[in-house]
């Protein structure tokens, strides 16, 4: 970038300019109150700090008071001045250190110029975890240009663009490879719904997770084939809900011809998300069809089990079922491949098959 008749140096370059109302702004302080600090150039007089400052000196039609930096902390001196003392979050960071470490790759004979530094140090000179230096790079290589934008901007968090990006990619993959639901018949069917939070899945909201696959609506849930991959003469299903889909739950069992019977409810070993209450339960409706073989010994309707990964099931609940519902089994939306099951979904090996572990 040139301003007047001054190069930028790359580094300071990463930042966006003022614009508009704040540039205006800006300008005037300047006109009423002068120049308080000066820019800051390299030995090679490209600006290190201060390029609003000369687009205000140079609307001004003044020359800007300049000092040179002659230290041994180059890159150093860059980010505090350019970077740090902007309050930047850690997400912003990570994107910036992620910017800086491209300065150099790729072009040898300008590395030293322009002060390029490893991943690594990048990292350290941002302050910020290179993990989330990794994932920055990870956003910015998958061509999700508005979302690693959005994160500079500090409109997103990082970890929910990454999020964004891999359920896109995921949802991207099921619509160009459908795979169509079992065929069936099965005895026991467990189905856990990417439901779709129509209210908040647009929205930053710390009260409540982003979900990093592909949701559905109501409508297209409703449109799988429940009905027909259960064996007719008996058959059981289960269908996990949470408290703001319960009333949609119910709907899916009358559509899809199950009556309903029970509602079995995991409680959690912490707390989760929430818009009023934060939930510590989720819910699991049993509904069966026909007659169905269910082998009961006055089981109850509260299963504890510690809280895992997001959206994935406790071992414990999968030992029930199996203890309760002898016959073929599917699991739709499964999260990963379980012996003796038929698993289906756009996510099934998310979580590798890892043993089975005691019910407690």
């Amino acid at each position: 970038m040139k301003i007047g008749e001054r190069d930028t140096h790359p580094a300071a370059d990463l930042l966006p300019l003022l614009e508009g109302p704040e540039f205006v702004a800006f300008v005037e302080s300047i006109q009423t109150r002068g120049q308080i600090e000066p820019i800051v150039l390299d030995t090679e007089g490209r600006i290190l700090d201060g390029r609003n400052r000369a687009r205000a000196c140079l609307e001004l039609g003044i020359e800007p008071d300049s000092v040179t930096y002659n230290g041994d902390d180059f890159m150093g001196e860059v980010v505090a001045l350019n970077l740090l003392r902007r309050h930047l979050s850690t997400s912003e960071r990570a994107i910036f250190a992620d910017r800086l470490a491209q300065l150099g790759p790729g072009r040898p004979a300008e590395t030293a110029r322009n002060g390029a530094v490893s991943q690594g140090e990048a990292a350290d000179l941002l302050r910020v975890g290179r993990g989330s230096v990794q994932k920055a790079r990870a956003l910015r290589e998958s061509g999700r240009t508005d979302l690693y934008d959005a994160v500079a901007r500090g409109d997103k968090k990082l970890d929910r663009a990454v999020r964004e990006m891999k359920r896109d990619e995921s949802a991207a993959k099921l619509r160009a490879e459908p795979t169509p639901p079992p065929r069936g018949p099965f005895r026991v069917l467990v189905i856990d719904p990417p439901w779709r939070y129509e209210k908040n899945a647009r929205v930053v909201d710390a009260r409540r997770g982003e979900v990093d696959y592909p949701d559905m609506g109501h409508e297209e849930i409703a449109a799988l084939p429940v009905a027909d991959m259960a064996e007719p003469s008996g058959s059981i299903l289960w269908l996990w809900t949470t408290n703001a889909h319960m009333p949609a739950a119910f709907d899916l069992l009358e559509r899809w011809g199950f009556e309903h019977k029970t509602i079995l409810t995991w409680n959690k070993d912490r707390i989760g998300m929430g818009d009023w209450l934060r939930g510590q339960t989720e819910h699991c409706l049993l509904a069966v069809k026909g007659s169905p073989t269910v082998v009961l010994s006055a089981q109850s309707t509260r299963l504890d089990a510690p809280l895992r990964e997001h959206s994935r099931k406790p071992d414990e609940f999968y030992a029930l079922v199996e203890s309760l519902c002898p016959g073929p089994k599917c699991e739709l939306f499964a999260r990963q491949p379980r012996p003796g099951w038929v698993s289906w979904g756009a996510d099934v090996n998310r979580f590798p098959e890892e043993g089975r572990r005691e019910a407690s």
